[in-house]
């Protein structure tokens, strides 16, 4: 595999994928701020985590990260639509976050010492 040239072509194709969502998310927002994007990368990891991908890597799949995000944005539309506070949507985000990376961690914990008891 040519390494540097997949590098090229995965750099390109990643700022061509941000480039055509910031423009589409502008056009949704009708206004343009260097802060619109801020806590976006928590929801981002949150819904990958959720969807069963390891956070410290080695396995995961598309299709967990699709329903993931589904029911991260079901969450977000529920709190947000029941009390209506951003700064919620955060605090439960995050408390999500915390609460699956302890439950990946504890299952790794029990699995290992199944097989070294085994």
């Amino acid at each position: 595999i040519p390494v540097e040239r997949m590098k090229l072509l995965l750099y390109t194709a990643s700022g061509l994928s941000a480039s055509v969502v910031a423009v589409l998310y502008v056009s949704r927002r009708n206004t343009a701020k260097a802060d619109m994007g801020d806590g976006l990368e928590l929801e981002a990891i949150t819904a990958v985590v959720l969807g069963g991908t390891s956070i410290y890597g080695g396995k995961g799949g598309l299709v967990g990260t699709l329903l993931g995000v589904l029911i991260l944005h079901e969450l977000r539309e529920f709190l947000g639509w029941q009390w209506n506070r951003n700064e919620l949507i955060g605090v439960v985000t995050g408390a999500l976050l915390i609460a699956l990376v302890l439950a990946n961690r504890l299952v790794a914990l029990r699995k290992g010492k199944q097989t070294s008891q085994a």
